[in-house]
């Protein structure tokens, strides 16, 4: 860890409004993150760190109570959202890796940004594209139901849509900007880009997930 973190508020409150919304959208993404997670526990006995989880889900709350503050630069929502980056860092160095804090909708982000990169393209913030890929994310758990252990508590795609919208940030990979083949492609392969299990993994194994990328591309790029 750091010695210090120095963090003037009355300096980040003045940022540009998609820096601030790529915070937020990176935090929300913990919610998905934090399923996959005990998803993999449930299945396959993976070590969850309860302590983690807990300190990032009460970070996450007070970014969530604070989510509309942000769009008028509120110093109480920056700040909230600036303690909740800082203590995911912690989480994830309790745990000894990035668990915590990264799941599916990470994997796509990352997806995304090394299409942008491999085209030599401008691309998203990567909390504004975190933030977006957990409303995906939090779309296949929905599309899943039938297939989650009995007492899963899957991720709350209305609290994430809710306070997106309440910061003023994009909601839909086709308002951030991402292609509709990219978008399919990203679903159906960001597995790969790591060794661990998510909800990707899960619909990939009931032989589903073809499916449900397709029906959520034609469902987030209809109009």
């Amino acid at each position: 860890y750091p010695t210090a973190i120095v963090a003037d508020i009355d300096i980040m409150k003045e940022a540009p409004m998609p820096m601030l919304t790529a915070g937020l959208g990176d935090i929300l993404g913990k919610i998905t993150a934090l399923c996959d997670w005990q998803l993999s526990r449930q299945l396959f006995g993976e070590y969850y760190c309860e302590e983690a989880a807990t300190l990032v889900e009460r970070a996450l709350e007070k970014c969530v109570e604070n989510a509309q503050g942000l769009a008028q630069r509120d110093p109480k929502a920056v700040q909230a959202v600036t303690e909740a980056l800082i203590l995911s860092g912690v989480a994830m160095g309790l745990v000894g890796n990035s668990r915590p804090a990264s799941g599916a909708e990470h994997h796509m982000a990352h997806y995304w940004e090394m299409d942008a990169l491999k085209r030599g393209e401008e691309h998203p913030l990567h909390g504004n594209a975190v933030g977006v890929a957990s409303v995906i994310s939090a779309s296949l758990y929905e599309l899943a139901a039938e297939k989650l252990p009995q007492g899963f508590t899957p991720p709350d795609k209305e609290k994430i849509l809710r306070c997106l919208k309440a910061a003023g940030a994009c909601v839909t990979p086709k308002e951030l900007g991402i292609r509709r083949d990219l978008c399919l492609e990203a679903i159906l392969h960001a597995m790969r880009m790591r060794d661990r299990f998510t909800i990707l993994r899960l619909l990939d194994r009931e032989g589903l997930l073809s499916a449900c990328a397709i029906e959520l591309t034609n469902q987030f790029y209809s109009e």
